[in-house]
């Protein structure tokens, strides 16, 4: 429809004419507006923490320290676990270094300590010797550190006879629907860690104790 001219025969401007905006459009560009302005909000703050968060911690000597006691508080720790985890949360190596030995000397850190927790604990667990070294060596305590704790350890933990005690109460406890059972058997010890020759000599006791009397 062609814009009407007023008495002076002059079409009205652009600026002069009334904006086609009804009522519900009006409220819905104000609701629009604020939403923007929250969103607008939100990110300022998200900029302001990834800010703060991403600043490099500046390790010291005390504080690296500190992060070495909480974490023998939660359980013992080797030094090769430590090195490890301090080199993954950006630890210097210096510092690393420095105050790891500093947890040894004051006895915080033991790895004879921590060899036996660990034995008694997955003895009680029913592994056998070859997954207690497997673990051992992961956790950086080599073999001929665990021999000489064994050899100054007054309890005999890997002896034939104890090491044929656990599987033997191990395929008692094991149960299984496997149509091969033997093998089964076999399987579970050999998972727990006993090697080929203790699992042959506890699978033959086993059956014998489960045979039938004559």
């Amino acid at each position: 429809m062609p814009t009407k001219s007023n008495r002076y025969g002059e079409r009205p401007s652009a600026a002069d004419e009334p904006r086609r905006t009804s009522g519900t459009g009006g409220r819905q560009q104000a609701a629009a507006a604020d939403r923007l302005g929250r969103e607008a909000a939100a990110a300022a703050g998200r900029r302001r923490r990834t800010t703060a968060t991403d600043r490099p911690r500046v390790w010291t000597s005390d504080s690296t320290f500190a992060k070495i006691v909480r974490l023998c508080n939660v359980r013992e720790r080797t030094t090769s676990e430590l090195e490890q985890r301090l080199q993954r949360d950006g630890i210097p190596d210096g510092l690393a270094e420095a105050a790891i030995e500093r947890a040894v000397n004051c006895g915080l850190v033991d790895e004879v300590r921590f060899t036996e927790a660990f034995l008694r604990g997955k003895i009680a667990s029913g592994w056998g010797r070859r997954r207690i070294e497997r673990e051992l060596a992961r956790f950086g305590v080599n073999e001929d550190a665990l021999e000489r704790f064994l050899e100054d350890c007054p309890q005999n933990y890997f002896s034939e006879e104890s090491e044929l005690e656990r599987a033997i109460v191990q395929l008692n406890r094991f149960h299984s629907t496997a149509r091969n059972i033997s093998d089964a058997r076999y399987r579970r010890l050999a998972q727990k860690g006993y090697d080929s020759e203790v699992i042959r000599q506890a699978l033959a006791s086993y059956t014998d104790s489960c045979s039938p009397s004559s």
